[in-house]
């Protein structure tokens, strides 16, 4: 049951990193895109 949270929490944590490094990537998409 513990570990079952863990990996949820894991996954959770993997799948917003995921966004955030979309996110930088996107905006450094447009900033090079406006030079």
């Amino acid at each position: 049951m513990k570990k079952e949270k863990l990996l949820t929490a894991i996954r959770l944590q993997h799948r917003a990193e995921i966004r955030v490094y979309f996110t930088i990537f996107f905006l450094f998409f447009k900033i090079y895109d406006t030079l």
